[in-house]
């Protein structure tokens, strides 16, 4: 539901556009060995665009997704005529400036407490209302549609769902296993397809400074462009539709 903006300018654009729930968010895709490594969760891309006989694409992810796009550029650069990264920089960068960063630290505070055993009930709790404050939290002058945090409340509601999102961040700072390893490589790699880094100026998950600090030229070989959007905070493409819908169409039509 949170592109339900995007589709309808991409397709009246003349692109071919497709949406996809990720790994875990949905009873069909849960794997039975509770794999969400990075690693993995890379080679979901290549898997979306090969049933729907796409050879390569532009890549577009927010928060976890562009965790999952970067690794895929990274893995199967063939794949992706360019990578948009929206809210969440390159990961081993930001990795770098949450130990040099105590206010960036603070606002991803909820990470380490998704490490706990509570935190499965933490989430439950009063028909979701931690995942209500972290919402508004991150997008603080942000007026959330009522229907839409129905939607993502019935989502998580859904079996095996919440044990699967904390998965994503357990795995995710996993430093002993083999896996574990494989994916901290992976998003320590720099970038050989273009790359367009968009972030709302109010971020309070993961703040405008420490995005556009953590998007270097250097990463990302075949160029970078680094754009703040005004008057939106982590869920810019849902606060600032048009703006976002320009700048993806601008990009794409660069190549």
């Amino acid at each position: 539901i949170t592109w339900q903006q995007q589709v309808p300018a991409m397709v009246a654009a003349g692109y071919r556009t497709l949406v996809v729930t990720c790994r875990g968010y949905e009873s069909s895709s849960q794997p039975l060995d509770d794999d969400y490594y990075v690693a993995s969760l890379a080679t979901d891309v290549p898997a979306w665009l090969d049933s729907a006989g796409i050879d390569g694409a532009h890549i577009v992810g927010h928060d976890w997704g562009a965790n999952i796009a970067f690794a895929a550029a990274v893995c199967t650069p063939e794949r992706c005529l360019s990578l948009t990264l929206m809210s969440v920089p390159h990961p081993a960068r930001l990795a770098a400036a949450m130990t040099r960063s105590l206010p960036q630290l603070w606002r991803s505070r909820y990470i380490v407490g998704f490490q706990f055993a509570g935190a499965e009930a933490k989430i439950y709790k009063n028909n979701f209302a931690y995942l209500e404050r972290l919402w508004r939290r991150w997008s603080p002058d942000w007026e959330i549609p009522t229907d839409m945090m129905a939607s993502v409340k019935e989502r998580f509601a859904l079996r095996g769902v919440v044990a699967a999102a904390l998965a994503y961040y357990r795995q995710g700072t996993d430093t002993k296993s083999e896996r574990g390893r494989i994916s901290r490589q992976i998003q320590a790699t720099s970038v050989s397809v273009p790359t367009l880094g968009l972030c709302g100026a109010e971020d309070a998950c993961i703040s405008a400074d420490i995005f556009q600090e953590c998007m270097q030229a250097a990463d990302f070989k075949a160029g970078l462009t680094v754009d703040v959007v005004s008057n939106a905070g982590h869920f810019l493409h849902l606060q600032q539709p048009e703006q976002i819908n320009q700048r993806l169409l601008t990009f794409f039509a660069s190549f």
